[in-house]
């Protein structure tokens, strides 16, 4: 399965931050290492307070709040994905033949059914890379590769349909311009009425009706003899007409990297609708993206960095250029607060995103802790009712400062002495029942 570049947040020491000419920030958390070996995949429980890791030798279930090892599965996964009912996962299994899929129990992650690829008596190697669940039909959707060495690589890639209820294949997706296509990149609309997928070369954007099962459009992103790269592909969940996508798609022979970031394709125009983050000034290196904020935001992790744009404003709002990194991807907790986790090889980590933080007036910061700056007690008042609230503090590369304390029922101002730290930026954690309220303070030297 290639995996996207980006960079985890575990890097953070290695980074540099631009924020002169933008609004938000990251509020770095936890970071760990994996001992486990290689991870491949990562997405939250249906409920977002945990997370599975999925890596070469085992499937992990960890806590969001503090990424703290909850279960662990003897069986390597490299690819996870959630059935509509949030009961059930389909994962394809690592190690020994990859072209299998296995539906399990998400309770205690017991396989309830397996498909395997029979043998192909043609010498050729078989395996799935990309799949994506049908929200209204019992259907996965899955790109199946074959490939042999002999005086030359044959090379085949097929978009096959199986019935998760069943695990049998029930269908194929035919994609017009032949088999010898280098699929990469497959997503279905939240609907389920259409699936896309792209692929590198000749790079094109082909969609089916899945009412129809027909493929309906055939939308060509290089100039004609040019080689394309997708890293992207992801379907509006506000109008499931657009498809955003990223990738670099070059337009002329002399300038290969002209059309390159992000685009939004409209499958009713049968055009690209928006390339404000693609061409001219504003354009971003490819990336892996996760849409936020009601679609105003896009997160974009690609070989440049880390990039957080505003598609209302059309500005860039975070930016942070890379000096280090390794191969990975992001998801996104989407029920509270703009929590972020990334992985990167061995690595996975945490953050927050404040779009607010740039503004200096930001009245949070200003009037609820004082002093601030500080070189000494900070304090802060409690208006938390709930029986359960702590605090904790860490510093700007998310190692914890002051481990989680419980706050007293009743107190109404917490003090914390910052005398004996280094000058620096910190962020303090206030933790009320289920929620969270995060608060950056200077610390003078």
């Amino acid at each position: 399965m290639k995996r996207f570049l980006v960079f985890s947040l575990l890097f953070v020491s290695f980074f540099l931050f631009v924020r002169s000419a933008y609004a938000g920030e990251i509020i770095f958390g936890w970071n760990l290492v994996n001992p486990s070996g290689t991870i491949w995949d990562m997405q939250f429980m249906p409920d977002n307070n945990y997370f599975i890791l999925g890596t070469s030798t085992d499937m992990q279930i960890r806590l969001t709040e503090t990424g703290a090892l909850e279960k662990s599965y003897p069986f390597g996964v490299s690819k996870i994905e959630f059935t509509p009912d949030s009961t059930r996962l389909i994962d394809i299994p690592v190690g020994g033949e990859t072209g299998r899929l296995q539906l399990r129990n998400i309770n205690d992650m017991s396989l309830i059914k397996e498909y395997t690829l029979p043998i192909d008596t043609g010498g050729f190697s078989s395996s799935f890379s990309e799949i994506c669940v049908d929200p209204t039909r019992p259907n996965i959707y899955v790109i199946w590769e074959r490939g042999k060495h002999t005086d030359v690589y044959h090379h085949y890639r097929y978009v096959l349909i199986f019935n998760y209820e069943t695990m049998q294949q029930v269908g194929e997706l035919k994609v017009p311009d032949g088999d010898k296509m280098f699929l990469q990149k497959l997503a279905i609309s939240k609907d389920g009425k259409y699936l896309a997928v792209s692929n590198n070369g000749q790079s094109k954007i082909y969609v089916w009706s899945l009412d129809s099962m027909k493929n309906i459009r055939n939308y060509s992103l290089c100039l004609s003899g040019l080689w394309g790269e997708p890293s992207c592909l992801k379907f509006s969940e506000l109008n499931t007409e657009n498809i955003y996508f990223s990738g670099e798609f070059p337009q002329k022979v002399n300038e290969p990297a002209s059309y390159r970031g992000i685009f939004i394709y409209n499958i009713q125009n049968n055009t690209i609708v928006d390339s404000t983050f693609g061409v001219g000034t504003k354009k971003l290196l490819e990336g892996y993206l996760n849409l936020f904020d009601n679609e105003i935001r896009i997160m974009n992790t690609g070989t440049s960095g880390l990039s957080i744009v505003n598609l209302s404003t059309r500005g860039t709002e975070f930016h942070i250029i890379a000096g280090a990194g390794e191969p990975g991807a992001w998801v996104k907790c989407v029920n509270t607060y703009d929590t972020f986790i990334g992985f990167a090889d061995l690595y996975f980590s945490m953050g927050i995103y404040n779009a607010k933080a740039g503004n200096i007036d930001n009245p949070e910061i200003k009037h609820t802790l004082y002093p601030n700056p500080t070189d000494g007690i900070v304090t802060k008042a409690i208006q938390c009712t709930s029986i359960t609230q702590r605090y904790e503090v860490n510093d700007i590369n998310g190692a914890i400062i002051i481990p989680s304390k419980q706050i007293p029922l009743g107190l109404t101002t917490l003090s914390i002495d910052f005398s004996n730290y280094n000058s620096g930026i910190y962020f303090l954690k206030l933790y009320c029942g289920s929620s969270v309220s995060i608060y950056k303070i200077i610390k003078k030297g």
